[in-house]
């Protein structure tokens, strides 16, 4: 009995092994894995020239009292604003990106001192007319800030265009290294 039993196990264990090795081969036959698959990528650059240009500044002051220093530094930005408005500049284009009131920390003779607080207002001018960048600077500088950077930048709505744009050309780059692939095999 225990042969027939043995018998019985090895002939069905034979059977799945030629079932599933037939499957695997019909499974080929019918749906080709990727091995017989092109795959290309594309590339592509454009240059464009930007709308939009943004100036970053910011009024730094040090002072003994955390108080001061933001009184002092409120003073200040508070004449750059009114300046640059005065000048033409939409207030609604100029933005506060940060603000800090900070115990000053600063390296003296070997050794880290605390000399007083210290306010930083940076702030942020968008601008669709270059031609005001120069008087901007000017502004801002003469009333007792300073220049971050500046920026030249797109639009959202320019930046989807273009990034379209070049999604597009990237595509057809795409398609010619594919079909050149494809035509050598």
């Amino acid at each position: 009995m225990e042969k027939i039993i043995k018998i019985t196990l090895i002939v069905s264990l034979a059977v799945l092994i030629l079932v599933f090795g037939s499957l695997a081969f019909i499974k080929d036959i019918v749906s080709p894995d990727a091995s017989n698959t092109v795959t290309a990528s594309g590339e592509s650059k454009i240059s464009v020239v930007p709308d939009l240009t943004a100036v970053y500044f910011f009024v730094e002051v040090k002072k003994e009292s955390a108080a001061e220093a933001k009184n002092q530094n409120n003073v200040i930005f508070d004449k750059v604003f009114d300046k640059l408005v005065m000048s033409g500049i939409d207030k609604n284009e100029i933005k506060t990106e940060q603000f800090y009131v900070n115990e000053n920390w600063e390296w003296d003779g070997g050794k880290n001192e605390k000399k007083g607080f210290m306010a930083q207002h940076y702030a942020k001018i968008n601008l669709e007319n270059f031609d005001d960048v120069g008087k901007i600077i000017d502004i801002v500088i003469d009333n007792g800030a300073r220049i971050n950077s500046i920026n030249f930048e797109l639009s959202k709505e320019k930046e989807n265009i273009y990034k379209a744009e070049a999604l597009k050309l990237a595509s057809e780059d795409a398609k010619i290294k594919a079909e050149a692939i494809a035509s050598g095999l």
